[in-house]
């Protein structure tokens, strides 16, 4: 039986390190707790719930977790993320809860290419340089074009494919260096050009 669904859970500490998949939801509103997760991203879910407040912290990098049946408000995200996304996406199948991001914390997680959607961007705290986070992608896009942007960074700063409704794509300069074999300087300088740019 899963715990945790159908119930609100105040001032807990969760710590998710069973062996088994663990699905926070659905109905349940997580307030001021905080979550340690020690799962990959294939074993953990949220499916319908609220987390209002508190941490979520991973332990291992979640790798291309897609979590749009939740929203977080007021939460401080801790960890290794990488292409993972937040918020209630336009285009996927309906749920009875569409999620959602708002005046949260992720300046102390490692975030790249991560994307945010039905975000409310102004209210959102985000980490700074290496760090950087583009919103308004289409005015972000447009301006990208026009910069001379080498060859090696042209796919790292293409964000003309993003789906429909990303309020915002967060990625780590460092990384994107170390694999595309450029001075982060050279990213720093090409970055800082563009006006929907937090970094």
């Amino acid at each position: 039986m899963n715990r945790f669904r159908d119930k609100t859970i105040t001032d807990e500490d969760i710590i998710i390190n069973s062996e088994f998949r663990v699905s926070l939801g659905p109905n349940l509103t997580l307030v001021n707790c905080s979550i340690i997760n020690k799962h990959t991203a294939r074993d953990i879910s949220f499916i319908d719930t609220e987390m209002i407040g508190g941490i979520f912290h991973t332990k291992k990098r979640l790798t291309n977790w897609q979590q749009h049946r939740v929203t977080f408000e007021g939460v401080t995200f801790k960890g290794n993320f990488l292409g993972c996304d937040f918020g209630g996406r336009p285009d996927q199948e309906e749920s009875s809860h569409y999620g959602l991001v708002k005046d949260c914390d992720f300046s102390q997680a490692n975030m790249h290419l991560c994307r945010l959607f039905n975000a409310d961007i102004e209210s959102i705290k985000f980490g700074r340089w290496p760090y950087f986070t583009i919103i308004n992608l289409e005015q972000a896009v447009a301006q990208i074009r026009k910069l001379d942007v080498p060859n090696a960074l042209a796919i790292s700063l293409d964000f003309s494919d993003e789906p429909e409704g990303t309020s915002a794509v967060l990625s780590n300069a460092e990384l994107i260096a170390k694999k595309q074999g450029v001075d982060i300087e050279i990213i720093k300088g090409l970055v800082s050009q563009i006006d929907s740019v937090i970094m």
